[in-house]
């Protein structure tokens, strides 16, 4: 007897949980980012490395749509920040900031 031939299905293509676009990031008129692009799925780990000053936590400020870049688009799940309500992006991502520090300390 010829054991029994079964087709696995086909992988559904999925959607990058969080994707960016063509970002552009400045601050106070200096460019700190440029076209970025990432896609990053469900699993993957993405590291950041700079020097002091170049932008890596404004960029997260950014991928988390707490900042609108200054050019381009980053999407959740296939969705625009913009076009989400206010509360859907922080039910699927998070930001934990290394060191709560103010702008304006108090004397």
């Amino acid at each position: 007897m010829a054991p029994e031939s079964r087709a696995r299905p086909e992988p559904r293509p999925t959607r990058p949980l969080l994707s960016a676009r063509g970002i552009d990031v400045a601050v106070a008129g200096r460019m700190l980012v440029h076209g970025f692009d990432l896609q990053l799925g469900g699993g993957e780990t993405l590291a950041i490395l700079g020097c002091n000053g170049s932008g890596k936590s404004t960029l997260l400020h950014v991928l988390a749509g707490l900042r609108s870049p200054g050019a381009g688009r980053v999407e959740q799940c296939g969705c625009p920040y913009a076009e989400e309500e206010k509360r859907a992006a922080p039910r699927l991502s998070g930001l934990l900031m290394q060191k709560k520090g103010e702008a304006f300390p108090a004397p």
